[in-house]
């Protein structure tokens, strides 16, 4: 091999060698080298005026002296301004440059089989022209330890490329390769402040790329590479601090694996993938703090056949979209056929801290039913076309190493509505209702608390499409990334259409599915009193309608009427009255309410409830009278609480008015001639109308005038019970009748006994309530039940906890089986068994969205009431369902069994009862009970009576044997729960009051409660405790156990429930139950029929007796045989017995009737004698 040196300082290694300076080999030798060559710069700088030219070669090495050991000792090649490119070579089978550091623009390669570039310094190389004339052969190109402040560009046909241990500023690598089956490995190459792309690469089909230990700083533009049907492999590559995609990847039927990659602090994005397979693998990757203006700020992936699998955790932490998908976004339907699913059932990603301005902080759309799974074997995952199924992700093969719950982490676009829970302090979806009943007024605001819904139950941002023709508006809105409060104003259209509904779906939905919409079947009531239906635009009463002030109500000033302040829709703030007579069906305003009797204050009111509007106590007509308990004080015209110890002070006034009285006899002052002319006439007048004249702004006057009318300016009365009529006339009478109305709890535990002062108490648990109570059959264990959760089960009398457990969801109801052992809950989803100290035993997956339990003990039947209406018996002693009801008339939320006959009554809410037996798929019963939703139903033990309360806000009393309405009787509010007692007593509450009541079974309506208690919350469900005087109340702050005297038994049969059994006794009496276990079918309403024998028609014996006839039975024939079997002789041998039998029952007779005929001759007598002695 020929070598030639190239001298900077006019020095030679030998004096025979070739060595001359570079301008010699620019100018003279161009083009004139030998096949193979060698040419050495020595040490030194050289000034580059023109190209270097090489070509036609079989090879050549280009390289520096040898003793350059360092990038400052290497030969310096520097080009002038006017030159281009320092080396322009091509044609060369095999070239090498080695050693050389060349201050020049860049170096241009084209033609060469083998290339190697080791230990350069330079600007750029070019290999190749362009992408447009590529040289149709192999290349073999080798770059290794070689530094770079442009751009790097190779131009191939296929290419075999290794770059290793490379670094380049300020330019990028630039490979183009069109030719199939090509190979590129770079290794330990890193790229700084490139204002283009780091790293770009375009290559043909089946190309394999191993890039390892790369690092793209600072670049605009990270790894871009476009291939088909190849394989990227990226093996601990940094990606970091670019403002466009770090790594945009375009493929088609590709492969990219990922092992040990970070890409971080890209203001672009992360990745963005067109039809590549992802795989994480080995080491895992990490996917951080990346931005996107649009969708998917750590990874994007465009087109539909793009998934994402590995056997290695991903990392997506802080990465944020200005659109959707902050971790990834996939650019593809939910729902598709003949589509690889998104995932791998191997992928297990890890989001932290990942955010999207609109949906999906974590993964947002992408394919995960009626897919096929990326592993081998394939596994196809199907769903049907139903909301609820699509939105449930637990069960999906491809989510299974996702973090839980899914619904935080992948959504899509919205698919369905669905309610949310704004009392949770986290969010909280309820998509299991798809309908739902309200009752309103008209013109009433209706208030849903909406969220849209993606895939797998994430919540996605969309335009809610409102369709309804009972809302004033339907304006479309959008919906949050949290639950929103959406409120639309009702109207009636119609005084003869009353029920409409709303239906909620998104505007977004592409796909249709069943269920999708939310619904709301909406029921308006009448107006209430005080109120009437107009039009808001002047129209006809029958156009579009509001509740509003009817002209009584208008007509008072001061006063208001707005519908949506339900159940206190009228607001006033001026001296006036207003009444609504129930009698006469018509409203009273009074502008001038008398004295002070009513309050001028603001307030708010219903016309049912008119006492609010009295001051001082004060209750009545016009407020002419004092509340329930409350006495007259003398001195005032307030009520207050009062004793009989002042009944002692009547004997000094008596005393006092007869000398008062002789006094004005005697000074001859008198009313009628007396010389004071009537001034106790006038004073009375005066003091009447002292809120007119203005008497009470003159002390003295207004003083003496007091006194006159006994009014001693101390606020006091003589005894209980004082009002205006005793007040006047100071007449005292004893009160015979106990008002136990005015007993508190603390009066009633100071005179009980301590085993029945221990049974008022309080429990306060004010952050899991409102809580349901269920006493057990013996009264001894008590079981509460939180709404959120929260379920313990003890002994109330000795406080000792049975069990206590937290079950992280909405608990609804919870019931005793049939003892303490076991007890049922009605959680969000499903109902499950507990026993008695807590642990799970069964999950009832059929019971679903229960809302009431019941449990009927002498058929072991547990009873169930769901959301949707569906009434379901499940025998707890066999675990099998007995019957399912779908009684077709909405939520069920009121329930209740007759304990004489197992019948199970059922609320609805457009006020009907309907009472159920398990053999029967419709109601046996059904009654109008109500004008609105029946809120609860409770039954005597007698099977009797039954109580009903509705939203009408009227208790009615009903005689369940005849099904007439014994009493009825309004109160304050709806009533929340209902119960009666063993002993009779009626208990109800609503609000935070709780009322006892007598005698409610008698047609005499009641005039006033027996016992009152006011909460310190909420109430929810009330409940006597068998066989003890006590009543329990759940409510929003806890559980208040009060004393009520007289509500329980006390006489105990031992025999059928005891309270003070033993274990033993227990296991006895469970046995004994269980073998007179009474069958479900003999559920009844009237069950003494089963003691009745049937007497119904039977078919008289043929004896022959009187004309009877004997019946001939009709032969039929059967197939003929032979001998003496045929059906024929058989027939005869049949007809001829029959006949025989016939004949001699007919000589019988004939033989008696002839006997008697002869009798009756031998004893025929004569006339005449009678007269014979």
């Amino acid at each position: 091999m020929s070598v030639y040196y190239v001298t900077a300082t006019g020095d030679c290694p030998t004096a025979n060698a070739v060595c001359h300076p570079l301008s010699y080999y620019t100018h003279s030798l161009a083009f004139n080298w030998p096949s193979n060559l060698t040419l050495v710069f020595l040490s030194g700088e050289y000034n580059m005026t023109a190209t270097l030219g090489i070509s036609h070669l079989a090879k050549a090495i280009i390289r520096g002296e040898d003793s350059a050991l360092s990038m400052h000792s290497k030969p310096v090649i520097a080009c002038n301004n006017n030159t281009t490119k320092a080396f322009d070579i091509f044609a060369i089978k095999e070239l090498l440059i080695k050693g050389l550091k060349i201050d020049c623009l860049k170096l241009k390669f084209h033609a060469i089989s083998n290339l190697t570039i080791f230990d350069v310094s330079t600007e750029g190389i070019q290999v190749g022209f362009d992408k447009d004339h590529v040289w149709y052969a192999d290349w073999h190109i080798t770059i290794s330890r070689s530094v770079f402040t442009g751009v790097v560009e190779l131009y191939t046909m296929r290419l075999f490329l290794l770059v290793s241990h490379t670094t380049v500023y300020g330019g990028k690598l630039y490979f183009f390769s069109t030719g199939d089956q090509g190979k590129i490995t770079l290794t330990n190459v890193s790229v700084f402040d490139s204002f283009d792309c780091g790293i770009e690469l375009y290559c043909g089909r089946y190309c394999v790329m191993n890039f390892n230990d790369i690092t793209i700083d600072t670049c605009n533009a990270g790894l871009s590479v476009q291939y088909e049907y190849g394989s990227l492999y990226l093996t601990n590559v940094v990606i970091t601090n670019g403002t466009q995609w770090a790594v945009y990847n375009h493929g088609y039927n590709s492969t990219t694996v990922l092992n040990n990659v970070t890409i971080s602090n890209n203001r672009g994005g992360g990745m963005l993938l067109f039809n590549i397979y992802l795989i994480f693998r080995d080491h895992p990757s990490t996917i951080i703090n990346n931005h996107s203006t649009t969708g998917g700020g750590g990874l994007k992936i465009v087109t539909q056949y793009s998934a994402i699998d590995g056997n290695t955790g991903a990392y997506f932490i802080n990465n944020s979209a200005g659109t959707d998908g902050g971790a990834i976004y996939f650019a593809r339907e939910v729902i598709n056929t003949n589509l690889r699913c998104s995932f791998g059932r191997n992928f297990t990603p890890i989001f932290t801290g990942n955010s999207a301005l609109l949906a999906g902080d974590d993964v947002y759309n992408g394919v995960y039913w009626n897919c096929t799974t990326m592993d081998e074997p394939q596994v196809a995952v199907s769903v049907k076309n139903d909301f609820n199924t699509i939105i449930a992700c637990s069960d999906n093969p491809t989510l299974e190493s996702f973090p839980k719950p899914i619904s935080s982490h992948v959504t899509s676009d919205a698919l369905g509505v669905c309610l949310c829970n704004i009392n949770s302090d986290s969010l909280e979806t309820n998509c299991r209702i798809r309908h739902y009943y309200q009752e309103l007024y008209p013109g009433q605001l209706i208030l849903v608390s909406l969220v849209t819904i993606g895939v797998c139950g994430g919540v996605s941002p969309a335009v809610l499409v409102i369709e309804s023709e009972i809302i004033m508006f339907t304006i479309n809105q959008k919906t949050d990334k949290t639950c929103d409060m959406f409120g639309y104003r009702t109207k009636q259209n119609s005084i003869y259409e009353s029920v409409g509904k709303i239906k909620f779906k998104p505007q977004t939905a592409r796909q249709a599915i069943n269920n999708s919409s939310l619904i709301v079947y909406v029921t308006l009531l009448p107006c209430p009193h005080g109120l009437e239906l107009s039009s808001p635009y002047g129209l006809e009463l029958s156009s579009d309608g509001l509740c509003e002030c009817n002209s009584v109500i208008s007509s008072v000033s001061t006063v208001n009427c707005n519908i949506d302040l339900m159940p206190f829709p009228i607001s006033k703030s001026s001296n006036s009255w207003l009444y609504y007579n129930t009698q006469y069906n018509c409203t009273v305003g009074y502008v001038n309410c008398p004295f002070d009797y009513c309050t001028s204050s603001a307030i708010s009111f219903s016309l049912d409830d008119p006492d609010i509007q009295c001051a001082n106590n004060r209750s009545g007509i016009l407020c002419g009278a004092c509340q329930q308990g409350l006495s007259l004080m003398l001195g005032s015209n307030k009520c207050g609480q009062c004793s009989n110890k002042y009944i002692s002070l009547i004997l000094p006034f008596i005393v006092a008015g007869i000398v008062f009285v002789a006094f004005l006899l005697v000074s001859n002052m008198t009313v009628s001639v007396g010389s004071i002319n009537g001034l106790l006439f006038y004073a009375n007048v005066m003091k009447l109308n002292e809120s007119v004249n203005g008497i009470s702004s003159i002390p003295v006057l207004s003083q003496f005038i007091a006194w006159l009318n006994l009014d001693l300016g101390i606020e006091t009365c003589f005894f209980n019970g004082l009002d205006g009529y005793w007040k006047a006339c100071l007449i005292v009478a004893e009160n015979s009748n106990e008002r136990t109305i005015d007993l508190t709890q603390e009066e009633i535990v100071g005179q009980a006994p301590l085993a029945v002062a221990t049974q008022y108490f309080n429990i306060k648990l004010n952050e899991l309530g409102p809580y349901s109570i269920n006493y057990s059959r013996s009264g001894r264990q008590l079981l509460l039940g939180g709404s959120k959760g929260h379920i313990a089960s003890f002994d109330w009398r000795s406080k000792n906890l049975g069990c206590e457990i937290q079950v992280l969801e909405t608990t609804r109801d919870i019931h005793y089986l049939h003892n303490e052992t076991m007890f049922a809950a009605a959680q969000k989803q499903f109902v499950y068994i507990y026993d008695r100290t807590g642990t799970e035993l069964h999950r009832i997956s059929k019971m679903m969205s229960v809302n009431k339990l019941g449990f009927l003990p002498y058929h072991f039947l547990l009873v169930s009431a769901n959301e949707y209406g569906v009434l379901s018996y499940l025998d707890v002693s066999i675990g099998q369902f007995i019957s399912r009801h779908y009684t077709k008339m909405g939520p069920l939320r009121a329930l209740s069994s007759n304990p004489h006959n197992g019948v199970v009554t059922l609320g609805h809410h457009n006020g009907t009862v309907s009472m159920w037996t398990p053999n029967m798929s419709k109601p046996a019963v059904k009654m109008l009970c109500h004008r609105g939703r029946v809120s609860d139903i409770a039954i005597d033990r007698e099977g009797r009576y039954m109580v009903t309360g509705g939203f009408d806000a009227k208790i009615r009393v009903w005689d369940i044997r005849q099904y007439k309405p014994v009493n009825c009787f309004p109160i304050a509010s709806p009533p929340s729960s209902l119960d009666i007692s063993q002993r009779g007593l009626l208990a109800f509450g609503y609000g935070s009051r709780c009322e006892i009541w007598k005698d409610v079974f008698s047609q005499s309506e009641p005039y006033t409660p027996y016992l009152k208690y006011r909460l310190s919350g909420q109430l929810h469900k009330l409940q006597f405790c068998p066989f003890e005087d006590c009543l329990g109340l759940g409510h929003s702050n806890g559980f208040t156990s009060i004393v009520v005297p007289g509500a329980g038994e006390a006489n105990i049969d031992g025999l059928e429930v005891n309270p003070y059994q033993s274990k033993r006794q227990r296991q006895e009496w469970e046995v004994k139950a269980l073998l007179e276990k009474i069958p479900a079918d003999l559920i009844m309403l009237e069950p003494q029929n089963l003691t009745q024998v049937y007497t119904g028609p039977i078919e008289a014996e043929n004896n022959a007796q009187g004309n009877d006839k004997v019946k001939k039975k009709k032969i039929v024939l059967k197939m003929k045989k032979r001998g003496r079997s045929t059906p024929g002789k058989l027939a005869s041998r049949k007809q001829k017995i029959l006949d025989r039998r016939a004949r001699q029952l007919l000589k019988a007779k004939l033989r008696s009737t002839k006997a008697k005929g002869d009798q009756m001759k031998m004893e025929d007598k004569s006339i005449l004698d009678r007269f014979k002695s």
